[in-house]
């Protein structure tokens, strides 16, 4: 007979498994409707360019470079240009959309509005 013998093993005791929790349903997704936006006009003799554009996310923090009679000003999203009475209302890659008296227009780098 051996002199020593291991004490039985003793089996683990048992353990509920952890709850795993699911999104049943994704998060609605909110898409605001862009403005209408009319094409822009033949060009006028107001002498005010769109010189350029620079997209910042947010949006709202984007502008563009407006140029009228020789001077650049630079315009944020939701700012005034000059005493024009135009209205910078957003910025993309290729356009800047401008809102006067209610209607929206989109206007290109280089176009006079």
């Amino acid at each position: 007979m051996p002199l020593y013998s291991p004490p039985p093993a003793e089996a683990p005791a048992y353990r509920e498994p952890a709850p795993v929790y699911t999104n049943p349903e994704p998060a609605p997704r909110v898409v605001a409707k862009a403005p209408e936006v009319e094409p822009m006009p033949a060009p006028s003799n107001t002498g005010t360019t769109l010189s350029g554009l620079f997209m910042l996310e947010p949006n709202d923090r984007s502008y563009a470079l407006i140029e009228s009679n020789g001077n650049v000003q630079s315009v944020a999203v939701g700012g005034n240009v000059g005493s024009t009475g135009w209205k910078l209302k957003s910025v993309n890659q290729e356009t800047a959309i401008l809102e006067k008296d209610g209607q929206a227009r989109s206007v290109a780098v280089g176009q006079k509005f």
